[in-house]
C-alpha cells in the first residue's frame, strides 16, 4: 500500500548528507517546494537528466557488504555436498581406509587408490551440483532497468542503490521501496503495482533492502529438497529442464499420464521431436491427452500425421462430451469409463477442462500439466497426497508451476521424462547393489573377527579391513562410474 508522507524527506536515505540537503543552486524555494522530483533529487543526490554515475554507484555499493551474499554461496556448497557426503558406501569406504591406515603398516596404501577416486568424482559432482544452483539461482533473480550515466540498463534487482532512478511500466510490480517523482510524499513498497503513467520513480531504501525476503523465489531454490536429488536435479538442468524445489520425483512404476492444453497443441510442421516423445509414451505405458480449440475434423487431421490416434471417435467436442456426463449422471456412473479412450478435447470450456484433469486425477498415481499461462494449481489440489507435476515454458511468469522447460514443450517433456526414467534405474539398480555388498561384507568382517580373536593373528584382522576396503572401493567406484555414463545419455 502506498504511504503518503507529510515530511517525505524524514524517511530517506540520503547517500552522503544524513541532514536535510540544501535546496539546489538557481532554484526558487517555491518552486522547490512545488516541484517533488527537484527535491528527491537533491536529497539522493541524483540526477534526472544522467541518473547516477558509475563511480557513485560503486561507492554506495560498497556502503552495503551483501553480507546475505556469503550466506548464500555457503549454503550453496553445503547443500550440494550434503548428499554427496550421506553415502552409506562411501562413509564406509572412509572407514575401512582410515582403520588401516591406524593399524597397519603398508597395507593401506593398496586400498588407497579406491577412495581416491571415489573421492575425486564425489567432488566433480559437488562442483556440478554448485554450479547449477548458482545458474539456476541466477535465471529466477528479478531484473529492473535503472538509469545510470544517461542511459537506461537492466540489472540486478540487488544492486540498485538508494537514489537510481528506475523506470516502471503501470501495473509492473515495484521491486524496492520508491518514491514518486510526480506526487511529492508519496511511496511505494516493494511488491506493490506501480499505478503512475510517469513510468519513473527514485529508490528509496538501501542496498540490503532490495534483497528477496524469505517468502520470495531465492529461498525456494536453496532450501533442502530430499525429494528430488540434486543429481537428478543437476542432470535435467543440462538438459534443458529446470527443478523448482518442492517437486517430487515419481517412482517409474507408478501410472502416469500427461495432459497438455491449447497451447500446446502439436504442429505436423515440427514432428521430429514430438514422434520421439509419442514412442517414449507408448514404450512406458504413459497416456497423452489434448486439449485444442481447434475443430474436430482439423483435430483429427494433424493428430492422424503425427500417428498419435488413427480413429476419429477417439476426439470429441464440446458437446459430445455434455452428452457423455448427462448420460454418466443419469445411469449414476462417473466419467472414468470414457476418458481412456479418448485421446483430445475439442472446443471445451475452463470448467470441462478441470472435470477432465480431475478425472485423471482421481485415476492416476502421478499426472503432468502443461496448462496455458492463464492457469493455476487449485489450492486444494496442493492438500491431496496424489502428486500433480505443473509444467511451464522458462520465461519467469509462472513461478508457482514446479518444472521448466527451456527449449520446445515435445523436448522438454522428453528429457523430464527420460530424466526421470534414468534416475529411477540409477537408483534401483544401485540400492539393491549396495545392500547385498554391505550386508556381504558385515557376514565376512563377522567371521574374520570371529577368527582373529580364536587364533590369536594379527595379520587376520589386516586382511579383513583390507579386503573389505578393496571390495567396498571397487562398488562405490563402480557406482560413480555407472552414473557418469548416465547423465550423459540422451536416448535410450
Amino acid at each position: 500500500m502506498k504511504r503518503i508522507l507529510s515530511q517525505p524527506h524524514q524517511e530517506k536515505i540520503p547517500s552522503r548528507n544524513p541532514g536535510f540537503p540544501a535546496r539546489a543552486k538557481g532554484i526558487p524555494a517555491e518552486e522547490y517546494a512545488a516541484d517533488p522530483a527537484a527535491e528527491l533529487e537533491q536529497d539522493y543526490e541524483t540526477s534526472l537528466k544522467t541518473g547516477l554515475t558509475a563511480g557513485e554507484v560503486n561507492r554506495r555499493l560498497s556502503e552495503n557488504r551483501w553480507e546475505y551474499l556469503a550466506k548464500e554461496k555457503k549454503r550453496s556448497w553445503i547443500r550440494s555436498a550434503e548428499q554427496e557426503c550421506l553415502d552409506p558406501l562411501f562413509f564406509f569406504l572412509i572407514f575401512l581406509c582410515a582403520f588401516l591406515f591406524l593399524v597397519g603398516e603398508k597395507e593401506w596404501l593398496t586400498a588407497l587408490p579406491a577412495p581416491v577416486l571415489v573421492s575425486i568424482l564425489k567432488m566433480r559432482q559437488v562442483m556440478r551440483n554448485h554450479r547449477f544452483l548458482e545458474e539456476r539461482k541466477t535465471m529466477f533473480l528479478p531484473k529492473a532497468q535503472v538509469f545510470r550515466d544517461g542511459t537506461y540498463q537492466y540489472i540486478d534487482v540487488r544492486e540498485i542503490v538508494s537514489g537510481d532512478i528506475l523506470r516502471l511500466k503501470k501495473g509492473a510490480k515495484v521491486p524496492v521501496t520508491v518514491h514518486s517523482l510526480t506526487k511529492s510524499g508519496v511511496i511505494y513498497e516493494k511488491g506493490e503495482k506501480f499505478p503512475e503513467e510517469s513510468g519513473r520513480a527514485v529508490a528509496a531504501g538501501p542496498p540490503g533492502s532490495t534483497v528477496l525476503k524469505k517468502q520470495g523465489i531465492l529461498p525456494r531454490i536453496l532450501s533442502g529438497s530430499a525429494s528430488f536429488p540434486l543429481r537428478a536435479q543437476e542432470m535435467l538442468f543440462q538438459r534443458g529442464v529446470t527443478v523448482m524445489d518442492g517437486a517430487c520425483l515419481p517412482d517409474s512404476r507408478k501410472k502416469k499420464a500427461v495432459i497438455l492444453d491449447t497451447e500446446c497443441f502439436p504442429s505436423v510442421l515440427r514432428p521430429h521431436a514430438f514422434q520421439k516423445l509419442i514412442q517414449f509414451l507408448n514404450q512406458n505405458d504413459i497416456r497423452l491427452i489434448f486439449f485444442t480449440d481447434q475443430n474436430r475434423e482439423t483435430a483429427f487431421d494433424i493428430l492422424n500425421q503425427l500417428h498419435v490416434t488413427d480413429n476419429k471417435r477417439d476426439i470429441i467436442d464440446a458437446e459430445q462430451f455434455s452428452c457423455y456426463l448427462e448420460e454418466n449422471r443419469r445411469l449414476g456412473k462417473g466419467y472414468e469409463r470414457q476418458m481412456n479412450t479418448i485421446r483430445a478435447y475439442a472446443g471445451l470450456d475452463r470448467q470441462s477442462k478441470r472435470k477432465v484433469m480431475e478425472a485423471w486425477r482421481d485415476g492416476c498415481q502421478w499426472l503432468y500439466i502443461f496448462p496455458d499461462r492463464s492457469w493455476r494449481l487449485p489450492e486444494e489440489w496442493q492438500e491431496e497426497e496424489k502428486k500433480i507435476s505443473w509444467l511451464g515454458f522458462l520465461d519467469g511468469r509462472a513461478l508457482d508451476r514446479e518444472f521448466y522447460f527451456r527449449k520446445h514443450w515435445s523436448e522438454g517433456l522428453f528429457q523430464l521424462l527420460q530424466g526421470e526414467y534414468l534416475w529411477n534405474a540409477f537408483v534401483t539398480g544401485t540400492e539393491k547393489i549396495q545392500e547385498k555388498v554391505l550386508a556381504a561384507l558385515c557376514i565376512f568382517n563377522g567371521v574374520m573377527l570371529l577368527a582373529g580373536i580364536f587364533e590369536g593373528a594379527r595379520d587376520t584382522f589386516h586382511w579383513m579391513f583390507l579386503i573389505s576396503s578393496l571390495v567396498c572401493g571397487g562398488v562405490a567406484l563402480w557406482k560413480e562410474l555407472w552414473w557418469q555414463w548416465l547423465r550423459r545419455k540422451r536416448d535410450l
